[in-house]
């Protein structure tokens, strides 16, 4: 298990990089389940690109995704997310599927607004933030 020093320096590192890359957060493509878009999610550790604003997932206005999210009344709530593939359904950490299909029904009621983020990397999981344009 990573210490939560190991885990800082990570994000620090993400944020770093993401910022020399010009990374933004990845906004799925309304009209085309993002599953089948083959999305590349950056890891912006702490950092929010010029231009973008983090979200709340409660202020999408998709109930399943502030019921899915770890803290959606908190100003910039996430979505908590196994990152090692091995996940099933029955744990608290959502597995892709369930994070492709939030995403699906976040473009269905606002196609095309909100993009998505890593902002915290542990050893298994990673948080998922929203974000959406300025």
């Amino acid at each position: 298990m990573f210490s939560t020093a190991t885990i800082e320096k990570l994000n620090r590192d993400a944020a770093r990089r993401s910022r020399e890359r010009g990374e933004v957060p990845t906004i799925p493509k309304a009209g085309t389940s993002a599953k089948d878009q083959n999305l590349k999610i950056p890891s912006l550790g702490d950092r929010t690109p010029r231009g973008w604003k983090r979200v709340s997932p409660a202020s999408v206005g998709c109930q399943a995704l502030t019921n899915a999210a770890d803290s959606p009344d908190e100003t910039y709530g996430c979505l908590f997310v196994d990152s090692s593939g091995f996940g099933s359904e029955s744990e608290p950490a959502l597995t892709l599927r369930r994070v492709f299909t939030l995403m699906d029904e976040v473009n269905a009621i606002a196609p095309n607004r909100y993009g998505y983020a890593v902002v915290r990397t542990g050893q298994f999981q990673v948080s998922i933030g929203i974000f959406s344009k300025r």
